[in-house]
């Protein structure tokens, strides 16, 4: 299996996605052996920030004199942008402690991502955010939250990472929620307030387009619209007056709804706002 649809999955989480050239063929001596179940998560433990924005990402694809590349399937920069770098197996878990984890018995069995981090301070709480979206990203569908695990607890005997970061039960009640829609507030990633307030408030101009959505807004975002929209349209409105500007805006069709024959100033102007949206 090559996971080539990994990219457009990333992408529709809202993460910035930067393709690495070859990324679709790319894969460990195993070449097409990869079914994953499952996720394990990393740290370069290389350089710091003043080193670059992505200073360990030519090691992730390439490879160390001591191991070859790929070495994960995503990369995470210091700015929280993601990078596909190998749509097959990648040298990144090895086998771990006792030949499995949760039936995961290596490369082939599960996805990684290698977050660019020393591992000596706290990773900072927007990339945590982001990392915790990529994974939920790339396992949906596959598997649950349950199945995603920290290097450490895949092979305690010889990892230490994700190091100085969230405990892992916190990471994978972070991965659930995105699981379910997002992570943010009402279950959205952030990207999703941007572009719901250019679409319902603004006349769509493309050039102001929030640039961090994605260009394909999934289902899910066009679902939340059509919630949002309803919310502004009800908020504040008793049964009688929603029902009576249904009916009002839908041409007067049908039975006029029970309402009083004098319609209240304030049912106007809620009329008049409802009609605008």
């Amino acid at each position: 299996m090559y996971d080539t649809t990994l990219a457009e999955r990333l992408r529709a989480a809202g993460l910035t996605v930067h393709e690495v050239e070859g990324w679709k063929e790319r894969a460990n001596s195993s070449n097409g052996s990869f079914s994953p179940q499952g996720f394990v998560v990393h740290h370069t433990a290389g350089a710091p920030p003043s080193a670059g924005v992505a200073p360990g990402l030519e090691i992730v694809i390439y490879g160390r004199p001591d191991l070859s590349g790929p070495l994960a399937n995503v990369y995470l920069d210091f700015n929280g942008d993601a990078y596909t770098v190998a749509a097959g197996s990648a040298n990144h878990a090895g086998q771990p402690d006792n030949g499995s984890y949760k039936g995961m018995t290596g490369n082939s069995s599960a996805w990684g991502m290698e977050i660019e981090h020393p591992g000596t301070y706290p990773l900072e709480a927007g990339r945590i955010e982001a990392a915790a979206r990529v994974v939920a990203a790339t396992i949906r569908g596959t598997c649950t939250e349950t199945m995603v695990c920290y290097h450490a607890e895949w092979a305690p005997s010889r990892k230490i990472d994700l190091a100085t970061a969230p405990d892992p039960n916190t990471f994978r009640t972070k991965v659930a929620g995105y699981l379910k829609g997002g992570g943010e507030e009402m279950g959205y990633p952030p990207w999703t307030w941007d572009w719901l307030s250019w679409y319902l408030t603004t006349n769509r101009d493309p050039d102001e387009r929030p640039d961090s959505a994605p260009d394909k807004i999934p289902d899910w975002a066009w679902e939340a619209q059509k919630e949002v929209e309803a919310i502004n349209k009800r908020y504040g409105m008793t049964p009688g007056e929603r029902d009576w500007i249904d009916w009002f805006l839908g041409g007067k069709e049908g039975e006029r709804p029970d309402v009083p024959q004098t319609i209240p100033d304030r049912w106007w102007k809620d009329n008049e706002w409802a009609d605008k949206r």
